[in-house]
């Protein structure tokens, strides 16, 4: 991540056990207002197209089968968005 030329976001899913709550816990780690009628794709898509940026997932391993649709589709909606997962180790 040294010298990357953007926002990097960690997001910690740890917690997490359903892939249905990835975006709105990006949304909260990003800092990002529950607007009552805006979808989470939609308010985490739009913040993210502001500038390049570098999404880090910490634990998506353990929501990868069901949680990379989701990814995908963000993916798709921000071309300047990268998203990695820290490897993990043991």
């Amino acid at each position: 991540m040294e010298g990357y030329q953007g926002a990097i976001w960690f997001v910690p899913l740890a917690d997490v056990a359903d892939a249905g709550l990835i975006l709105s816990t990006i949304q909260d780690a990003m800092g990002l207002p529950r607007a009552g009628s805006t979808e989470p794709m939609e308010a985490v898509a739009q913040a993210l197209s502001r500038q390049s940026s570098l999404l880090v997932l910490d634990n998506f391993e353990q929501l990868v089968k069901t949680g990379v649709e989701v990814v995908h589709r963000l993916l798709e909606r921000v071309p300047t968005l990268t998203v990695c997962s820290p490897p993990v180790s043991g």
